[in-house]
């Protein structure tokens, strides 16, 4: 059984700032406001896809942020991954177990994600509210990222957590959060629920996908992210004008 592992935003879904032509389907809303959207062709091939696999989302998302998220009434989603794996979306409810689980994993690295809270406080370039998301990472933004980070970097630990940006973005990771671990955790976890031979596809855009794309059976990426797997044979860089429409189509194109 194939399960696809892939991370969400620029990957399979696309802000309303990103130009993705105008045949496109509304998939993320927000107090009336149009957040995000599929292309029609990725929605047409993701949903085709969900009947000959298991479509698993791995983001970086909060709860909050993935809840907002409707892929389609006909495109199943048993499982999904959000804030890096420590959070399991199972067949339509959150999974307490997987939940308390993450916790027990991430206690090592709790001293670390209380300490960059309290250095962040004294930072004078954030220009948002400092987050603990969904009680397992830190979040804030920042004018001068490479600064705030530079100072984070001199405080704490970095064998209990790493610590990243992604534009503005600050993130601050327990190190045993990250996708790679989770969509082997995963993984496990349905082995020991009875399922046989599974086979792991996973795609993603960011420096954060790249742990589970490195792990995977199998792996897509675009071109920004190919320079990080040039000694993995398994891994495929599609060069498509849209990223989901070539990805989904060569996923479905996987001997079933």
């Amino acid at each position: 059984m194939i399960h696809f592992f892939t991370d969400l935003d620029n990957t399979i879904i696309y802000s309303y700032r990103r130009e993705i032509g105008q045949d496109k389907v509304l998939v993320e809303e927000m107090d009336g406001r149009e957040l995000s959207y599929m292309t029609r062709t990725s929605h047409q091939k993701l949903e085709m896809l969900s009947k000959k696999c298991n479509i698993i989302p791995l983001t970086t998302r909060s709860k909050k942020q993935f809840e907002r998220i409707h892929l389609g009434d006909n495109t199943k989603i048993p499982y999904a991954l959000m804030s890096n794996g420590g959070i399991l979306w199972n067949h339509g409810s959150f999974d307490e177990e997987w939940f308390a689980k993450s916790k027990e994993l991430i206690a090592d690295a709790e001293g670390e994600l209380e300490r960059a809270m309290e250095i962040l406080k004294g930072d004078a370039h954030l220009t948002y509210e400092i987050r603990k998301v969904d009680d397992l990472f830190v979040f804030t933004k920042s004018e001068k990222p490479e600064e705030t980070i530079e100072r984070l970097k001199e405080s704490l630990d970095e064998d209990k957590v790493y610590i990243d940006s992604n534009g503005v973005k600050i993130l601050v990771f327990p190190r045993i959060l990250n996708k790679g671990d989770a969509m082997l955790r995963l993984k496990k976890w349905l082995e020991e629920k009875g399922e046989k031979d599974i086979v792991t596809v996973a795609a993603g855009d960011s420096k954060f996908d790249v742990p589970m794309i490195r792990k995977a059976d199998y792996g897509f990426c675009p071109p920004n992210l190919e320079q990080e797997f040039n000694d993995c044979s398994h891994v495929k860089t599609l060069h498509g004008k849209v990223f989901s429409d070539e990805l989904l189509n060569e996923v479905n194109k996987l001997e079933w």
